[in-house]
C-alpha cells in the first residue's frame, strides 16, 4: 500500500520506517524522477471502512495500492456499484525483507535505480549490474530482460553475488537479505 509523500510525517519516532533513496516506480511514461521515500509500518490503517492492521506502507509520488498488499486477498470488482472487495486469502505477519537495492532494466542493462538508507550495502545509484550469481546480465536481447524481470535472480535467496561497472571499474560484491520492518 503507498501514500503520497505529503501524506507521511518521517520525523514521527513512533512509527519505524526506513528511507530508501532511487526511482520506485515506472509507468506508462517512463520511471519518475529519483526521490526520498519511505516504508513504515503503523498499527492499524483504514482503507474505507476497513480496517488493516500491521500492513507495510511506503510512501511515493502517488498513492497506490501495491501488488504487496494485494497478494493477501482475493478481490471482487463490482463495477456496477463501484466497489471493490477484498477476501483475506493469505495471513501472515507483513515483513521487509531486501538486499537494500533495486535494480530495473535501462536500454537492456541492469541499473541500480533504488537505495535504502542506512544499509551498508556498497552499491550506488546508477552503478550497471554485470551479474548476479554469476548469471551474466549483460548484451541482453529484449526476450531474455523478460525472462530476468520475471525471475528475478535474488529471489528466494538470502545472499547474492553481484559484479557491478562503476565508472570503469568491475567490482565484486556478496549482499545479505536483510530485514527492515
Amino acid at each position: 500500500m503507498r501514500i503520497s509523500n505529503k501524506e507521511y510525517d518521517s520525523k514521527d519516532s513512533k512509527v519505524k520506517s526506513i528511507e530508501t533513496y532511487g526511482t520506485s516506480s515506472v509507468g506508462a511514461f517512463g520511471a519518475g524522477k529519483p526521490e526520498s521515500s519511505y516504508y513504515f509500518k503503523p498499527n492499524e490503517v483504514f482503507l474505507g471502512d476497513q480496517k488493516f492492521e500491521d500492513e507495510i506502507i511506503s510512501t511515493g509520488s502517488s498513492s497506490l495500492l501495491g501488488n504487496e498488499f494485494l497478494k493477501k486477498f482475493r478481490f471482487i470488482m463490482d463495477w456496477k456499484n463501484n466497489k471493490i472487495y477484498l477476501n483475506k486469502i493469505k495471513n501472515y505477519p507483513s515483513k521487509l525483507e531486501s538486499f537494500g537495492f533495486a535494480y530495473r532494466f535501462i536500454d537492456h542493462k541492469a541499473k541500480v535505480v533504488l537505495l535504502f538508507n542506512g544499509s551498508d550495502i556498497p552499491l550506488k545509484l546508477d552503478d550497471e549490474i554485470l551479474s548476479i550469481n554469476n548469471t551474466n546480465l549483460e548484451n541482453l536481447d529484449q526476450e531474455s530482460v523478460c525472462k530476468y524481470l520475471e525471475n528475478r535472480l535474488e529471489k528466494n535467496r538470502d545472499s547474492v553475488d553481484v559484479r557491478v561497472k562503476r565508472e570503469g571499474k568491475v567490482l565484486d560484491f556478496t549482499i545479505a537479505k536483510k530485514e527492515y520492518l
